[in-house]
This record gives structure tokens, C-alpha cells and sequence, in this order.
């Protein structure tokens, strides 16, 4: 989304991502598990929107940001196509979610002043969507 002061920013799309990411992980939590098919169209309709998120952000960010997506996605789904490469399982999508959000953390939110405050180390998995957002991730509000 644009910011009238500062331009493009990457927060909406890491709180799309995070929501995302405690969506599947209530699921999972609820043990209600979409089929194969259901599964295939959630990530389908999450490349389009998360596509149609990069498409403003400015080029050369939009093209790193791609990357990232792709390599993120490259076991189960090919992202620039939005084609499903093979089946995957919830399980997996969710980490590559939450993957994506420290990526995205890290290589997009440590440039400004608040730089020193983003040097903390953070923990590279977590084992409920809860601590996902009280990880330092959700602290610098991405």
C-alpha cells in the first residue's frame, strides 16, 4: 500500500501474511483441514492477492520481493505462474508464511532511524501463531 509521507510500505502485506499464517494455524489447532483441492485454491488466491500487493510497491523492491516469494514457494507452488508444482499440506504453507514475514522483517523494515531497535535476534520457529505475533516481528508493527 502507498503512504502519502514515505510511499510504499511492506507492513500491510506482513500483517496479511500473519493473519494468514494464525488463520491456517487456528485451523490446524481446530483440526479442520481443508482437501487437496480446497487447499490448492486458498494458495492460489493468496499468490493473486499477494501479487496484487507487490504490483505497488516500487520496481526494484517489487522485483526482490518476487524472488522472495518464488524461492519461498518453489517446493509446492511456482509463484510468478501461480501453478501448483506438487501437493502440499497446511503445515507447510503456514511456515513458508511465516518465513516470508521474518524475510520480509528483515530485509525490508531494518533501513532508519529504528534500525538498532530491529538488530535483536529472533527466534527462527514458533510452535503456535501467538508467539508469532509477540516475536519481534509484530513489535516493529510489520
Amino acid at each position: 500500500r502507498l503512504d502519502a509521507k514515505q510511499g510504499w510500505s511492506v507492513e500491510p502485506l506482513c500483517k496479511y501474511l500473519k493473519d494468514v499464517a494464525c488463520q491456517i494455524d487456528a485451523n490446524l489447532r481446530d483440526e479442520c483441514l481443508p482437501t487437496a483441492e480446497r487447499l490448492e485454491a486458498f494458495v492460489s488466491r493468496l499468490v493473486v492477492n499477494t501479487q496484487r500487493q507487490l504490483k505497488h510497491a516500487p520496481r526494484k523492491e517489487r522485483h526482490t520481493l518476487q524472488a522472495l516469494f518464488s524461492r519461498r514457494f518453489q517446493k509446492f507452488w511456482d509463484y510468478a505462474r501461480n501453478q501448483k508444482v506438487r501437493s502440499t499440506t497446511p503445515e507447510e504453507l503456514k511456515w513458508a508464511l511465516v518465513t516470508l514475514v521474518e524475510n520480509l522483517f528483515a530485509e525490508f523494515t531494518a533501513t532508519g532511524p529504528d534500525a538498532l531497535l530491529l538488530a535483536q535476534p529472533k527466534p527462527v520457529h514458533y510452535h503456535h501463531c501467538a508467539q508469532l505475533l509477540r516475536s519481534g516481528v509484530d513489535a516493529a508493527g510489520c
